[in-house]
């Protein structure tokens, strides 16, 4: 009898509990459909069994027909730059560029052929023992084994170089400096961080041995270590490009006046990071134009102790004549902004972004919005970035401050702001006109106070204590 016209049909999926009779009836109503399945499996079985061994056969010979491997070289190598990082390639076989030398043949040949890989490398620390033990003599060797290599597979490129080096640690690898020395005229950016111990030689190559150096960023350096002023680099300044520097430290003696010589030297510089405006106790500066008509980018990261009459002055001593394109600043860190300070910025420069991190703002209100900010005051201004703002601007003053600045003839294209106070009004769906016009908006909030309160406060009693 077949499973379809069981008599058992109406009581499947019930709490049905069948007699003994009913239990015998049950086992011969299922013995031939148990032997069909078990004739099924194995057939499964041996299809599947089948199917793994065509498919074993067949996958290597598909794989011949990848379109990948018959891609030209010269658009291979393309593919292969566009998997470089957007920072300096790192020392890594399970990154690019070292990775595409990993996968067969081909790929290695092109990819060791291929200049552009290899024109960027970020160089680690050798990491030391316990209690400052140097790593082993074959690590540091087989660092500079790697480095020549790299080197030498970037060609003629220009070259990108990053070298950290642990602050508890003074002395930089003989092969490291060895090998940086050898393409010090193909060195396009170098960004160190550490002490800067026996890092003279390099520094102090003249203009010559470092004719395509654009972007220099050295951090900690020390002067006790590497024995020299800034300013008596024979660096060419007038090719740098980018600069980021400290007026004071505890560890440099790059004075206000230093950083303006620097600036003043640099007169091709598209992004400039000053940090710790604040001069020495009785230092004072000499006031000096400053002409940078290339400056992009201008960051300034200073110390919550940083006087904002002091940063003002120094603006108004240093870059009175400036930038002649629109600039993006950015005031970041810990600083200590005033209202002042913005309005000689603003008064400064034609700033087309201005982006303010999470300093104290002081006195930055409802009148620096509308007033400062306005389409007269900084017309040049197309993006706003405010990561945490206080209570002072309301969402009416921002739609109002919108709606004036999209009306002009050089509209907005981005307003970032974070408030720490929650939604007054949803301002978002007055501005979907903008939107559609490419306007990026968004605007985040503090949250809601909800009410709390304790049900048995000032009750001397336990929850259901009866």
């Amino acid at each position: 009898m077949s499973l379809v016209d069981s008599p058992f049909t109406d009581k499947l999926n019930t709490n049905f509990i069948p007699s003994d009779s009913e239990v015998k009836q049950l086992r011969a109503l299922l013995q031939e459909p148990v032997a069909e399945l078990a004739q099924l499996d194995a057939l499964i079985s041996q299809l599947t069994a089948q199917r793994a061994s065509l498919q074993a056969a067949i996958d290597p010979h598909r794989a011949l027909l990848s379109p990948i491997r018959r891609i030209p070289e010269d658009i291979l190598r393309e593919i292969f730059v566009f998997c470089l990082p957007d920072h300096d390639a790192l020392i890594e076989v399970t990154a690019a560029p070292m990775l595409l030398g990993r996968i067969y043949g081909l790929w290695r040949r092109v990819a060791y052929s291929t200049p552009r890989l290899w024109s960027s490398v970020y160089i680690p620390p050798l990491m030391s023992g316990a209690n400052g033990v140097e790593p082993p003599k074959g690590v540091e060797q087989g660092l500079g084994m790697l480095l020549q290599a790299w080197f030498d597979r970037s060609g003629v490129c220009s070259l990108s170089v990053s070298l950290a080096q642990p602050w508890d640690q003074d002395k930089i690898p003989s092969v490291v400096l060895e090998q940086l020395l050898r393409v010090s005229r193909r060195l396009r950016s170098f960004r160190y961080e550490g002490s800067g111990a026996e890092l003279s030689a390099l520094l102090q190559l003249g203009a010559e041995q470092l004719p395509m150096l654009e972007s220099i960023l050295m951090e900690g350096l020390r002067g006790s270590h590497w024995g020299c002023n800034l300013l008596t680099l024979p660096v060419a300044w007038a090719q740098l490009t980018e600069i980021n520097f400290d007026c004071v430290s505890d560890h440099t003696t790059l004075t206000p006046d230093d950083a303006l010589e620097v600036l003043h030297r640099c007169s091709r510089l598209v992004r400039c990071r000053i940090s710790q405006l604040e001069p020495p106790t009785g230092v004072t500066f000499t006031p000096r134009a400053i002409h940078l008509p290339h400056l992009q980018a201008l960051a300034f990261d200073c110390d919550q102790s940083v006087d904002p009459g002091h940063s003002a002055r120094f603006f108004d001593a240093s870059l009175s004549d400036g930038p002649a394109a629109d600039l993006a600043v950015y005031v970041t860190g810990e600083t200590r902004i005033s209202e002042t300070m913005l309005h000689r910025l603003i008064q400064l420069f034609p700033i087309a972004h201005l982006r303010l991190g999470e300093p104290d703002y002081s006195g930055i209100d409802h009148d620096f919005l509308t007033t400062t900010l306005s389409a007269a005051t900084c017309p040049s201004l197309r993006k706003l970035d405010i990561e945490q703002e206080s209570d002072d601007w309301s969402d009416s003053a921002i739609l109002s401050w919108i709606h004036g600045r999209m009306t002009t003839n050089h509209p907005l294209q981005r307003v970032h702001i974070g408030f720490d106070r929650p939604m007054e009004i949803d301002i978002l769906p007055e501005l979907q006109a903008y939107v559609a016009q490419g306007l990026d908006i968004s605007l985040s909030y503090g949250p809601t106070p909800v009410l709390q309160f304790d049900a048995y406060a000032r009750f001397d009693i336990e929850p259901f204590g009866y």
